[in-house]
C-alpha cells in the first residue's frame, strides 16, 4: 500500500470513529460506498481505532495494543548485554521485572535466551576447569 492510499484509508477510518455514515464518508472523500465498507471492514478485522490508556488519543491498535505509539516510546528502555555487548531496547516494565529477577547484579542483563545459554555454558565449563584443579588426587609417594 501506498503512503497516499494508507492516509486515505487512516482519514477514513477517522471519519468512522467519530461518527460518520459510510455514505456521508463517500460523499465527502469521493468514492463509492461500497469501498468504504470494504476499508471499515478490512481495518475492523486487523486493528480498532481505540482511545490510549495513558493520553486518550484515537489510534489503529494491533494485537491488543492499549497504548499509542508516542507513549509507548516514552516507556521504552535501552541496555547493553554483558555478554555480547548489543544494544536493546525493552519496555521499562520488562526492564524493570528483569532487574528484580536478576539474582547475580555484578553479572548484567542479557538481551536474548542465546546469550543466557552461552553464559550458562561459559560457567559450567569454569566450574568443571575448577573441579578438575582443587579435586586432583596427589600424587602417590614412590616407595624406595
Amino acid at each position: 500500500m501506498n503512503p497516499s492510499t494508507q492516509v486515505r484509508v487512516t482519514e477514513i477510518n477517522w471519519l468512522f470513529a467519530e461518527g460518520l455514515r459510510p455514505t456521508q464518508i463517500a460523499d465527502r472523500m469521493g468514492i463509492s460506498r461500497q469501498r468504504v465498507h470494504q476499508i471499515i471492514g478490512s481495518v475492523s478485522r486487523t486493528r480498532k481505532l481505540t482511545p490510549c490508556h495513558k493520553c486518550g488519543t484515537l489510534f489503529l491498535a494491533e494485537r491488543g495494543r492499549v497504548v499509542c505509539d508516542t507513549c509507548r516510546s516514552k516507556m521504552l528502555t535501552t541496555f547493553k548485554c554483558t555478554f555480547c555487548s548489543k544494544e536493546r531496547t525493552i519496555l521499562t516494565s520488562a526492564y524493570k521485572t528483569r532487574l528484580k529477577r536478576n539474582r547475580n547484579p555484578a553479572k548484567g542483563l542479557l538481551c536474548s535466551k542465546s546469550c543466557h545459554m552461552s553464559v550458562r555454558w561459559e560457567n559450567k565449563r569454569q566450574y568443571a576447569d575448577n573441579k578438575k584443579l582443587y579435586n586432583k588426587e596427589p600424587n602417590e609417594k614412590r616407595l624406595p
